[in-house]
């Protein structure tokens, strides 16, 4: 049996860093998906083009949409900027786990002069798809660092 204190189950904030400004969801998980909370706020221009005050920027605002907001869980699931995002379509050979991850950072590193440490990679196997005995995947890879900065901002809002 399972007891919940909420009338509902709520999925975890989505946050969208965008260019311009930051938007914020949550849906309900029961039943009929509906919205529970929203909220959006613009990043001012002089903040835009500078990390550092974007962040301070974003760090002072936040925790205020999500009260403004009415959120009601700790969870967070973000997509980063998309500035600070690299998308390529790429052909690795056929395998899973740890050799397609290695695969792709190898191609990360030699297309892109990318440090494989330095990077946080995701892929999406493109299904079906095969060219010259290579599996096709689009390859999300963005800098560990900024990723890290997003993971520390979100923990103290």
């Amino acid at each position: 049996m399972r007891l919940s204190f909420l009338s509902s189950q709520v999925s975890p904030i989505a946050i969208d860093f965008g260019s311009s400004s930051v938007k914020l969801l949550q849906t309900s998980t029961d039943g009929q998906p509906r919205v529970v909370a929203i909220d959006e706020f613009e990043i001012p221009e002089s903040a835009r083009l500078q990390t550092d005050r974007r962040m301070a920027f974003i760090a002072e605002e936040l925790p205020k949409a999500i009260k403004r907001g009415g959120f009601r869980t700790r969870r967070v699931i973000c997509s980063p900027p998309s500035s600070q995002t690299l998308i390529m379509h790429m052909q690795v050979p056929p395998g899973e786990g740890s050799a397609r991850e290695d695969a792709i950072k190898q191609q990360l590193q030699s297309r892109y002069g990318c440090i494989p440490s330095a990077v946080v990679a995701r892929w999406v196997d493109v299904t079906g798809v095969q060219r010259q005995g290579q599996d096709e995947v689009i390859c999300f890879a963005a800098a560990r660092e900024e990723i890290m900065r997003l993971i520390e901002l979100l923990k103290k809002c």
